[in-house]
């Protein structure tokens, strides 16, 4: 009966109660247009991104050393991220984590967020 009923097209009430019991898968979503833009950035600016979010108090020295590279990189890594995400400046930027936090985004930045002591997802 099984058998005849795949081939028809019928689905069993089994079927039926488990997609109705299924929550939206996160990859199914639609990506909104910042999560579209923050995947076209590369792996040390989407880190340069969380840093400075992470440590906003710190200066951009310090998130250089934190990082390893010249200042001047960092320099580089800002202006290219906030064109990219059509931001104007750091703050607008540490929002813009902080929001992009919640969509799950960023888990492989997960590390920095608690080793800043920014535990909790906002």
């Amino acid at each position: 009966a099984a058998a005849d009923d795949a081939v028809s097209g019928r689905m069993h009430l089994n079927d039926i109660m488990q997609e109705g019991l299924m929550l939206p898968d996160e990859a199914q979503k639609p990506e909104t247009e910042l999560v579209k833009r923050w995947k076209t950035l590369t792996d040390r600016q989407k880190e340069y991104a969380v840093l400075c979010c992470c440590f906003a108090n710190e200066s951009l020295q310090q998130i250089a050393d934190r990082m390893g590279v010249e200042l001047s990189t960092v320099h580089t890594y800002g202006r290219d991220v906030r064109e990219a995400l059509a931001l104007a400046n750091r703050p607008e930027l540490v929002k813009t984590v902080t929001e992009l936090r919640t969509t799950g985004v960023l888990s492989e930045y997960e590390y920095i967020f608690r080793e800043s002591g920014k535990m909790a997802r906002v």
